[in-house]
């Protein structure tokens, strides 16, 4: 399986799409998807970790766990910050020695799946936990410019030839605490032990639609096209314009422009 594997077949276009997250101090991402029955699919950027990943059945003791909801939702855990099993751990440790580690795992639950996003620092550099609660808006853009991809480009199809037999089912994801937005920080982080959801997360940060809507400001589209183009109402757009001007503390479109690009989130809008 691993000698046709996406990760290692296609490792370009992968480290190609990652390579802006360099600017976040990124140096490796990875993807899981893991469904009810516990079938897990995965992809990576670097292909040697890939490799083994799946070679050495690393994937029965990573973090995901499949608890269907029927809201779409996002959970966050810093791994440097979390009580690990000795599974868990030892994952930890085979990828700090592949040059990974101070790993932050973006969670998205739905019905069918449950979605892991892996982003992981040099070891020895924690400070990229404070980069990573710096800059969620951008790590949650690629997540969604990410996904898109996954549809996009057939190369990275995963289909049932790439699925894992079921895994073991880790609970720690099934409560996760909630935390307010205005409370995130490092020390914070390091009393939760586990992962956590942020409580007032659409107030505070930029949703699948308002990135929509940037995306096409971005490229000169004016309200009333970008209404048309997402068939909704001009009205609509408007007050998702004045959600991301309120969210990024902007006043102007100039303002807007220098926000996502100091964000680094216009790499993936």
């Amino acid at each position: 399986m691993t000698d046709s594997h996406p990760s290692i077949n296609h490792a370009k276009i992968l480290q190609t799409l990652c390579d802006p997250l360099q600017k976040l101090g990124v140096v490796f991402f990875g993807y899981t998807d893991c469904d009810a029955e516990g079938n897990t699919t995965c992809l990576g950027s670097d292909p040697y970790y890939a490799e083994q990943y799946i070679k050495d059945r690393y994937f029965d003791r990573d973090i995901h766990v499949h608890a269907p909801s029927h809201v779409k939702h996002s959970a966050y855990t810093f791994w440097d910050y979390t009580d690990l099993d000795n599974d868990a751990d030892t994952l930890y440790r085979f990828a700090a020695d592949l040059g990974h580690s101070h790993t932050l795992t973006i969670t998205q639950t739905n019905q069918k799946k449950t979605h892991c996003y892996h982003f992981s620092g040099k070891p020895g550099d924690p400070s990229i936990n404070q980069n990573y609660l710096s800059h969620l808006d951008a790590l949650l853009a690629f997540v969604e410019f990410f996904n898109n991809k996954l549809v996009e480009i057939p190369e990275l199809s995963l289909n049932k030839d790439f699925i894992s037999e079921p895994t073991r089912l880790n609970p720690s994801h099934t409560s996760p605490q909630k935390i307010l937005f205005d409370d995130l920080s490092i020390n914070q982080l390091q009393t939760i032990n586990n992962a956590f959801t942020i409580k007032d997360q659409q107030q505070q940060l930029l949703t699948s639609k308002e990135l929509q809507c940037l995306r096409l400001i971005k490229i000169g589209k004016s309200a009333a096209v970008t209404a048309q183009l997402l068939g909704v109402s001009q009205k609509t757009i408007e007050k998702h314009i004045a959600n991301i001007k309120r969210k990024l503390a902007c006043y102007t479109q100039f303002q807007l422009g220098q926000a996502i690009a100091e964000k680094h989130i216009n790499d993936w809008i």
